[in-house]
């Protein structure tokens, strides 16, 4: 017997979390305040205390926060640049290293974690490397160490995407 699988579910699974979300979307909505705002604000705060952060900045999504963080490095269109990253990712990781200006170049990810290799990443680096860019996923932290001297070594950035692993 086949059972289907809905793709996309959105009730809340908890009834008071559904009644919280509806009020606070309501409180939005009555306001027309869609951009920035008192909640992005408290958003904004509140997620940088959860990681432990100075800050944080909230944009429109994922991939414009790559862009943003990509170009803050040095990337730009025209430069023969490349970013290592993993093939094991949403295509948003390498939409903004290309919508920056750089060539993705993957490298292979550890078979038991499943996160980028940082020896798989050693062996792609070149002269073009300007970035690193290892994801964090199901809920797990890349061997940041290993990145950081990698990337140190190289001379290139080190940008993070945790856009899977909030908090990891």
């Amino acid at each position: 017997m086949r059972t289907r699988i809905p793709f996309l579910r959105l009730p809340a699974s908890d009834p008071i979390v559904a009644q919280e979300y509806q009020r606070r979307l309501a409180r939005v909505l009555a306001k027309g305040r869609f951009i920035l705002g008192e909640e992005v604000s408290r958003f904004e705060r509140e997620f940088a205390a959860f990681c432990r952060a100075r800050f944080s900045v909230g944009v429109g999504n994922g991939t414009e926060a790559l862009l943003i963080a990509l170009r803050l490095s040095g990337i730009r269109p025209g430069q023969n640049q490349e970013v290592i990253t993993t093939p094991l990712t949403a295509s948003f990781t390498a939409h903004a290293i290309v919508a920056a200006g750089a060539r993705p170049v993957f490298a292979d990810v550890d078979p038991g974690a499943l996160l980028l290799d940082p020896a798989a990443v050693s062996r792609r680096i070149t002269p073009r490397t300007a970035a690193l860019l290892p994801v964090h996923l199901y809920g797990q932290c890349c061997d940041l160490d290993a990145f950081r001297s990698l990337a140190d070594e190289s001379g290139c950035a080190l940008i993070q995407d945790a856009a899977q692993a909030h908090g990891a």
